[in-house]
């Protein structure tokens, strides 16, 4: 199995103020994972949260023990990781949470501003290599004796360090509601403001005040630890370590992308509920719909609806989301978005697949047009396999790319017809109301094109790829597979050859041990093998609503953020 760097994330209670920032987490949790990183994100409580139940523990209990307060003060960091933990869940992202005795946190010291001591590093890095992403509660800690301890206010700061260090990880950051360290409140004294580029730990222990805190700090200056102070969904941060402090100018933020929406379906209105959430990085100016009288929910903004495609060019657009599905309007809105100089966001995989040009520039992916989100669903399987392509000779992809698919044979397996699997799959928002593309394969088989495309420069017509979908395949067949310890699958296939690249698509018996056969419901997983003998599982959820925005979201960020660096930001660019 092929190692993956480490990133350590650390989301403070300045960024996750509820339950509703907990999108905040996963996009930057989803960033690192598209980079290829294992990750362990470190969750402080709730803003408020710490505060109200040490002052419920001083109304009710006057000075109560310390061992007592430290366990009941603990319980804010526990609720934020477990919250989060089912958010990326609903994302579609594999995660396992954990609480500091899993991975036997140790500290010394006193019971309430303690040191962490040492932690259980094989623990951890055995349920990294099972799954991508563990989220860890903060502050807290366990003495010598098993009782719980704290590591002071703000120690999500030092249980990031403290962890990053014991763990090799390639990068640390620290996550808050500003980018980066500046000689004064930017908010306050803007004018006079100046951002650290780069911050010696003496400097941000002299500037960091609140920001973070200064236990962490000290002990990365005493183990010689870089860290990166940044906030979520930006391109630029504060290094903090050896070496003497640069300062840049305090610049103004871009202006939010004027963004216009084409589809407010299943994808469509979870793309809208996020957007309208960062109005500091993204305003909706208009939204295409194809039925004006269809009726809506609360929180739509009726007034920027329109059933007319040129409607949205008329609004001083940056770029336009399509998630209206088939290819007439969609092929026009991406003609017409590039024609203008606009930059365009899809999850369109048959248009994307069935259109030479789209495929052929797609070596240049996110150039301006990102389609990352057409494969994969919460896998980001396009940005991964064009990673591995340039470290490794790839021989073959085998993956499961169609949740709806995978959904209905699993419910097959279980003894359930093909029809009444399907409409379950639509009832859960897994399958479109015609799922004739998904269940004849030729959804897998477009999917598999742009993956040769993006990974490998080669451009496949996905009418030519031999396939055969689950739609003839029983429910007796599904179930004697299983009797037979094995499990069917629809996989997509794409194997080196001596004349260049096959591909096909077609329904297979699997081996219950199968990395592909291990993926359940709506999943999808690919397995990368190279020619030195490694392989690289990738797994996820590939259906439904939220998986499917976050990949769109990544689009829009990674957007957000080259333009944040082209018109605003010198200095330290976090990739």
């Amino acid at each position: 199995m092929i190692e993956q760097p480490l990133s350590v994330l650390k989301f403070g209670s300045s960024v996750l103020g509820s339950e509703e920032d907990l999108s905040i987490a996963v996009q930057e949790i989803y960033r690192e994972l598209c980079k290829g990183h294992r990750v362990v994100a470190v969750v402080s409580a709730f803003a408020g949260a710490t505060d109200r139940l040490l002052e419920k523990a001083e109304r009710h209990f006057g000075d109560p023990q310390a061992t007592s307060l430290a366990r009941l003060l603990a319980t804010g960091e526990t609720v934020a990781a477990a919250s989060l933990g089912m958010v990326l869940d609903d994302a579609g992202v594999p995660n396992l949470v954990l609480e500091p005795q899993d991975v036997r946190l140790r500290t010394r010291g006193r019971v309430l501003d303690a040191e962490p001591d040492s932690v259980d590093v094989e623990a951890l890095q055995t349920v990294l290599r099972e799954v991508p992403v563990v989220v860890l509660s903060g502050f807290a800690g366990q003495n010598d004796d098993g009782r719980p301890s704290l590591l002071g206010r703000g120690g999500s700061d030092l249980t990031a360090l403290f962890l990053a260090r014991r763990l090799g990880a390639h990068t640390c950051r620290l996550i808050k509601d500003v980018d980066g360290l500046y000689t004064v409140d930017p908010h306050e004294h803007g004018d006079v403001a100046r951002r650290y580029q780069f911050a010696s730990w003496e400097d941000a222990l002299r500037v960091g005040g609140r920001l973070i805190q200064p236990k962490a700090v000290r002990y990365a200056k005493q183990h010689d630890l870089s860290f990166i102070v940044c906030a979520a969904g930006m391109g630029v941060g504060t290094k903090v370590g050896s070496g003497e402090s640069k300062l840049e100018p305090c610049r103004p933020l871009p202006k939010p992308l004027r963004v216009g929406l084409a589809g407010l379906g299943t994808v469509g209105l979870g793309v809208y509920r996020w957007l309208r959430q960062r109005p500091a990085q993204f305003e909706i100016v208009r939204i295409l719909v194809k039925d004006l009288e269809k009726p809506r929910p609360d929180d739509v903004e009726v007034a920027l609806l329109t059933d007319d495609p040129w409607n949205l060019f008329d609004s001083r657009l940056d770029v336009v989301v399509e998630l209206i599905g088939g290819t007439d309007t969609a092929g026009f809105l991406l003609r017409h978005g590039l024609a203008e100089g606009l930059d365009v966001v899809t999850a369109n995989k048959a248009l994307i697949a069935s259109t030479p040009a789209y495929l052929e520039r797609s070596g240049s992916l996110g150039d301006r047009l990102f389609f990352s989100a057409s494969v994969g669903g919460s896998v980001p399987v396009l940005e991964r396999l064009s990673r591995l392509s340039q470290q490794f000779e790839i021989e073959q992809v085998e993956a499961v790319l169609n949740g709806t698919c995978n959904y209905v044979l699993d419910r097959m397996s279980a003894g359930c017809g093909f029809q009444e699997a399907i409409r379950e799959a639509q009832e859960k928002g897994f399958a479109e109301r015609d799922p004739g593309l998904d269940v004849s394969g030729m959804d897998a088989a477009c999917k598999l094109a742009i993956t040769a495309a993006v990974a490998f420069g080669v451009v496949l017509d996905p009418n030519e790829i031999p396939c055969q979908g689950i739609d003839r395949v029983t429910p007796k067949e599904a179930q004697q597979a299983r009797a037979k310890g094995a499990v069917l699958r629809l996989v997509a296939r794409l194997s080196r050859t001596a004349d260049g690249w096959q591909a096909q698509v077609a329904p297979m018996t699997l081996h219950s041990d199968d990395p592909l056969a291990k993926v359940r419901r709506e999943g999808n997983a690919v397995v990368v093998r190279m020619r030195d003998g490694q392989r690289k599982v990738l797994w996820g959820k590939g259906a439904g609503r939220w998986p499917t925005t976050v990949a769109v979201v990544s689009d829009l960020l990674d957007l957000y953020r080259r333009r944040s660096r082209d018109e605003s930001v010198i200095g330290l660019s976090i990739p």
